[in-house]
């Protein structure tokens, strides 16, 4: 009897031992993950950072990302913890959506994304372009957007503090057709040094999930 007592003493020692070694239901210490957007479609594109995640880095130590427990991707760590990777959400996906970041303990650290459809008219294919794409000061070319939204109003401007001079007889708006396109006609003005220049348009859209319609365009001045 009291070699079985010893037994059980010293198998008991050892499940406790495991249990340190490898605890059940582990979870992430410092380790965070967040989405971008949260919310949109199934099928969306999303961005997936990580913080916390120091020692994964030092070790080189992937880190498999799973939606809803499939795998999406694989993020690689810097040695500061951080990373970020691309993933597309599945079609097949519906309502709250669990992903989770591996970590090397068995543990996982956790971000969701809300799937709801598309709302109803929020154009699916807006284009922007400048006709023609380069031309010198004094030139003149044509900001052009189709697919928009109809009946609103598009605002076009450069970054702040760009050095480019585009001179427009509507001003930085635009309206937009019933067919959802709209168009602008501007002249380099003079001092625009040459270069690659960017503009935004913008349109508000309650009807889209982020509430307006954003498009970057570009023109070179030569």
């Amino acid at each position: 009897m009291k070699e079985k007592s010893i037994v059980f003493a010293a198998l008991a020692t050892t499940i406790g031992l495991i249990a340190l070694l490898f605890p059940a239901g582990a979870v992430a210490a410092g380790e965070a993950i967040s989405v971008s957007p949260a919310t949109g479609p199934a099928g969306s594109a999303v961005t997936i950072s990580g913080t916390g995640w120091e020692e994964h880095g030092s070790r080189e130590l992937s880190v498999s990302i799973t939606m809803d427990g499939t795998p999406v991707a694989t993020a690689h760590p810097s040695k500061s913890g951080t990373f970020r990777v691309h993933a597309t959400v599945p079609k097949s996906a519906s309502g709250t959506v669990k992903i989770s970041a591996i970590i090397g303990n068995g543990g996982a650290a956790y971000a969701t994304f809300k799937v709801g459809a598309k709302r109803a008219g929020c154009p699916t294919n807006t284009q922007i372009a400048s006709i023609p794409g380069a031309g010198s000061v004094g030139s003149k070319f044509l900001q052009k957007g189709s697919g928009w939204l109809p009946g609103g109003v598009v605002h076009v401007v450069l970054p702040h503090g760009s050095k480019a001079l585009f001179l427009s007889i509507s001003g930085g708006a635009a309206r937009v057709g019933s067919g959802g396109g709209w168009q602008k006609v501007v002249t380099v003005g003079k001092g625009t040094p040459h270069g690659h220049y960017t503009y935004t348009a913008t349109e508000s859209a309650p009807k889209c999930p982020s509430g307006k319609i954003t498009k970057t365009g570009s023109f070179t001045v030569r």
